[in-house]
């Protein structure tokens, strides 16, 4: 951990929920979008910030179903993203198609977000615009804690700690074991789960 980093739980589910529709509620589309990117396909926050609409569109407006060969900004190599889950009406689907609608008319090779004044939005915009859910949920609320919902998630629906590990680019599994950050309710469960 670097020296000044906070360290952030996971969003609970419900409280992710809440926070996307919220933003929705308030009409900022921007910040949902880059919250569904962090807490459902687990990006970091660099990296989304650096996506190009070509990178997530195609030209006629429809998701493309991987974001190929991206260079990740702190893990320096090429990754791929997946993007189009199976379920074309899905949630995560609709509203990339309504974040379309908002930037259709620019450049394919400008950035995906960008600032009111500034052709890419900064972190510290998003950090501020998430600054609120804070007091609201009374959690702390940062968009690595997006990252680390996404993993949290992945987990809960029994995908394998090497494999999450492997997606997140995690050089071992404890960096992933605390993404997951396993609580006393994880080890009832695997306790009640044990049949002697």
């Amino acid at each position: 951990m670097n020296k000044g980093q906070q360290i952030t739980d996971p969003l609970p589910h419900d409280i992710f929920i809440d926070i996307l529709a919220d933003l929705r509620q308030r009409g900022d589309l921007t910040t949902h979008t880059i919250c569904m990117l962090m807490g459902i396909r687990a990006l970091r926050i660099s990296d989304v910030l650096n996506l190009k609409i070509q990178d997530v569109f195609f030209s006629t407006g429809k998701l493309r179903p991987y974001i190929k060969n991206f260079t990740s900004i702190k893990q320096k190599k090429k990754i791929t993203i997946p993007l189009n889950p199976k379920d074309q009406d899905s949630y995560f689907v609709r509203m990339f198609e309504t974040y379309w609608h908002l930037i259709s008319d620019r450049d394919p090779a400008s950035n995906l977000f960008e600032g009111a004044t500034t052709p890419v939005l900064s972190q510290s915009v998003v950090k501020q615009r998430l600054k609120r859910y804070r007091n609201d949920f009374n959690i702390q609320c940062s968009p690595h804690s997006f990252r680390k919902h996404a993993c949290r998630e992945m987990f809960n629906n029994k995908v394998p700690i090497s494999v999450i590990m492997k997606y997140l680019g995690h050089s071992s599994p404890d960096i992933t074991l605390r993404y997951i950050s396993v609580n006393s309710q994880d080890i009832e469960q695997a306790i009640d789960s044990i049949n002697f």
